[in-house]
């Protein structure tokens, strides 16, 4: 049975392979600007938002490089193409590390708001003494929340059996790979992933609507200088707007796998479109924050224009003899000398 290339293993892996080689650099400029370039207006978040970064690196790298899944919606099974399967990682294994991973970078939004809220308004309230313990029992449940669906993984043989009745129509490329069914029942793992996309979601909203009450608040009572202030809303706006826009990437796959399972639809070539598009988390998460904060932007715009590797020129004050003020620009240096030996020769004039 003949099969278009964009319905095809390949396909897939070819363009995960030409996206890796894109993302890797991006994410590098982004680790390297959290380190070298955050600003001071920002240093209270700058490892938070490295704790951000990484996961969504890790994310990104994990579907794209390590596992690759090849879905098969509207079943819950697949089979991945990454660089896991060649050195023998178990496919189960794989779809755990990946469910997991999302949940981790869920919690360390979580992690960038509850950050914000306790340096702005929380420092000297009693909520210091209960963060270390919230963010604990966060980060422990995005670890294991899965294990339920985990351990009720069914039996293979069976549930290919079942697969095949729902999707007869397999090309040999698919029937002759090693498939995974995670469920046949999809219940235990919806129930699990809605626990904990339900549960982050409503305390990420909860630190959100906090942080806009107190700063509306501060702002009527002006307790703090418009400066500061202007400075913490510009700065809670770009974080809005770097959290939301990869996640409104998400809405695609996301809507497409509902109606997949829904309506029993299957379509491969979609499925591979679902693929990249969770692939894309990341590179969309790091090229907004690299964009949408100035410090970081102006970075970005050195390195196209080059203007970044060119040596800075200082300005040099050189006394003429009419007593005028002459501006130079030469190099700190050679400037330093010149000055020195005009002004030594004046004075020996004299």
């Amino acid at each position: 049975m003949d099969v278009s290339y964009l319905y095809t293993p390949q396909f897939l892996n070819d363009v995960l392979n030409l996206m890796t080689c894109i993302e890797i650099p991006i994410h590098l400029l982004g680790v390297y600007c959290i380190l070298f370039k955050t600003p001071e207006s920002m240093k209270s978040v700058k490892w938070t938002m490295l704790n951000l970064l990484i996961w969504s690196v890790i994310l990104d790298l994990g579907v794209s490089v390590l596992t690759s899944p090849f879905l098969l919606f509207p079943t819950f099974s697949g089979y991945p193409l990454g660089v896991l399967k060649h050195i023998g990682v178990p496919t189960a294994y794989q779809t755990y590390g990946i469910v997991m991973v999302y949940a981790m970078v869920g919690t360390s939004i979580l992690t960038l708001f509850e950050n914000r809220f306790y340096l702005m308004f929380a420092r000297y309230h009693s909520w210091r003494n209960y963060r270390g313990k919230f963010l604990f029992v966060n980060y422990f449940l995005a670890s294991c929340f899965f294990l339920p669906a985990y351990f009720s993984i069914p039996e293979q043989s069976e549930a290919l059996q079942k697969v095949f009745k729902v999707l007869p129509q397999l090309p040999d490329v698919i029937l002759n790979a090693p498939l995974f069914v995670l469920a046949t029942d999809l219940g235990l793992v919806l129930l699990s992933v809605l626990f904990m996309a339900v549960l982050l979601c409503i305390e990420n909203m909860i630190f959100v609507i906090l942080l806009w009450a107190k700063m509306k608040i501060r702002t009527r009572r002006m307790s703090t200088s418009q400066y500061t202030l202007n400075l913490q809303k510009k700065f809670l706006r770009a974080i809005y707007i770097q959290v939301s826009t990869p996640f409104l990437i998400l809405i695609t796959p996301l809507s497409y796998t509902f109606f997949s399972v829904v309506f029993s639809y299957y379509n491969q070539a979609f499925n591979n479109m679902c693929s990249i598009f969770f692939a894309l988390h990341g590179i969309i998460s790091t090229l907004t924050f690299l964009l949408i904060h100035k410090s970081y932007r102006k970075v970005c715009i050195g390195l196209f224009t080059f203007s970044v590797f060119r040596k800075p020129k200082t300005l040099s004050n050189v006394v003429v003899p009419s007593g005028r003020v002459c501006t130079e620009n030469l190099p700190s240096s050679k400037s330093k000398v010149k000055t020195l030996i005009f002004v030594f020769n004046q004075k020996m004039r004299v």
